[in-house]
């Protein structure tokens, strides 16, 4: 009798699982679905829309003024120091302040 209220446990448990695994797996692909559809549409809108800024966007293009910076070839131990904190006197009130 307990081997068979175990193993109806068992195989309950193992439905419910069974069936939140189909419950999840409808609603993903539900979403994937909308999501697919949501793309279709901005695509529908946006590639119209790109062609028109793609000129305003070649006029814009203009070269880098500013160099990239290489700061640890330029002073590889200043990138490892941690900065200190030193701890200044009490204030007139007794409290310390950082």
């Amino acid at each position: 009798m307990e081997v068979l209220v175990y193993m109806l446990f068992t195989l309950g448990l193992f439905f419910l699982g069974l069936s939140l695994g189909a419950l999840l797996e409808n609603k993903r692909i539900r979403l994937v679905d909308r999501l697919d559809n949501l793309e279709k549409t901005t695509q529908e809108i946006l590639l119209p829309l790109a062609s028109k800024v793609e000129h305003m966007n070649a006029r814009r293009q203009e070269p880098s003024l500013s160099t990239w910076t290489d700061y640890e070839q330029e002073d590889p131990d200043e990138t490892m120091k941690i900065p200190t904190l030193h701890k200044r006197e009490k204030d007139g009130e007794g409290k310390e302040t950082w």
